[in-house]
């Protein structure tokens, strides 16, 4: 039997909860990490906040993976119908780049020679948990770990449906069909973001080379797209991107998920915690989704920091991040939640003329200089 109290427990098994379980153990504690393995080695790729980035140079992750990701220093938010672009300029706001794009392959790399003899690993499928007002005990075989609060990171989390956390969810009836290509021509530090009707379509190059698609389709489009041949695919695509790149690869490895908003009354119940994308889920337009979920590590490193903590799982601890986080995740779920429903909302789509309303509602949008500055601000932070 082993006893370790004061030890924080996260469980996950995405870049979130690795990236928690370092941080932690960074600051001394000792951590229990309860996941499936490392994140999936896959295509994915982010967009990451210049200040995220700085945070993770202080983190300690490898120069490597510092050379590897891609400066963006243009933003550029086209209204495809009216043919009218809003471009966002690092050098007009005295900044160095407006983001950065990160392969998910090149985390993993990175988050893997992080390894600390203060994280302790168990199996998320074999671990039980019984919860009292004074810690949260992990136990798995002949393991039993008292831990001081549970960070539960993942999407879907069982201990954040199946309990008081007051979860709100909106379905957008949208997906997103996320790829890359490689092109030989194009502005390679510049992103563009197109509205249409059907859709939003962001292009995020991914180096001088490779770009990164995330298309948020309606349903009548995705039916569309889902159902065309590589070739075929491939002449719709580039008619929309209207030469913004050269596409000179094929288009065949396509991921699709269903868009939704997720949002919680209450970030914890007793001694868990909920952070990243078991917290909340926004729209992918903004790429911002990670970004969320590493703002929210910095908040819980920042409270550890401000003082010694001698339970991170009390009440007062907890409201004080719960604070710190609330104005954030609610103004970037706010500003997707508007952008995507000027083009996907029923109210635009089933009652009023499409071909001239929506492009006007877009422009009008994207003019306001007060969401201009929201951008902009969840952009770099």
């Amino acid at each position: 039997m082993v006893s370790k109290k004061g030890a924080i427990a996260v469980r996950g098994s995405g870049i979130v909860s690795h990236v928690c379980a370092i941080m932690i153990a960074r600051l001394g504690y000792k951590v229990i990490h309860i996941k499936r393995g490392d994140p999936l080695n896959n295509d994915s790729f982010f967009a990451i906040t210049p200040s995220i980035i700085d945070w993770l140079r202080r983190l300690g992750l490898p120069q490597d993976f510092f050379q590897n990701i891609h400066a963006l220093k243009k933003i550029n938010l086209i209204n495809a119908q009216a043919n009218i672009e809003h471009l966002f300029n690092a050098d007009e706001m005295f900044l160095d780049s407006l983001a950065f794009m990160v392969k998910q392959t090149d985390f993993i790399d990175a988050l893997s020679s992080k390894d600390s003899a203060n994280i302790f690993n168990m199996d998320l499928d074999q671990t039980s948990y019984k919860e009292n007002s004074n810690y949260v005990e992990c136990s798995s075989g002949s393991e039993s770990i008292k831990a001081s609060l549970l960070i539960v990171c993942d999407a879907d989390d069982k201990e954040i449906i199946n309990d008081g956390f007051g979860e709100t969810v909106k379905q957008y009836n949208q997906t997103a069909i996320t790829f890359s290509f490689y092109a030989k021509e194009g502005n390679f530090d510049c992103a563009s973001q197109f509205f249409f009707e059907d859709s939003i379509l962001a292009l995020l190059p991914l180096s001088h080379s490779q770009v990164g698609v995330v298309w948020s389709c309606n349903n009548v489009l995705r039916d569309l797209l889902v159902h065309l041949n590589p070739e075929n695919f491939k002449s719709f695509f580039e008619k929309r991107i209207k030469k913004r790149f050269s596409v000179d690869s094929e288009l065949n490895a396509k991921n699709q998920f269903n868009l939704k908003l997720k949002t919680l009354d209450s970030v914890f119940d007793k001694r868990v915690l909920a952070i990243g994308d078991a917290a909340h889920i926004i729209h992918p337009m903004a790429g911002q989704g990670l970004n969320l979920g590493l703002r929210d590590i910095r908040a819980i490193e920042a409270l550890l920091e401000s003082s010694k903590i001698a339970d991170a799982g009390n009440e007062n601890f907890l409201r004080r991040y719960e604070k710190m986080r609330k104005k954030d995740v609610a103004q970037l779920a706010l500003l997707t939640d508007v952008l995507s429903n000027t083009v996907h909302g029923e109210h635009y789509v089933n009652k009023l003329n499409k071909g001239s309303i929506i492009p006007a509602a877009i422009n009008g949008l994207l003019k306001n200089k007060f969401l201009k500055q929201a951008i902009i601000k969840q952009a770099t932070q």
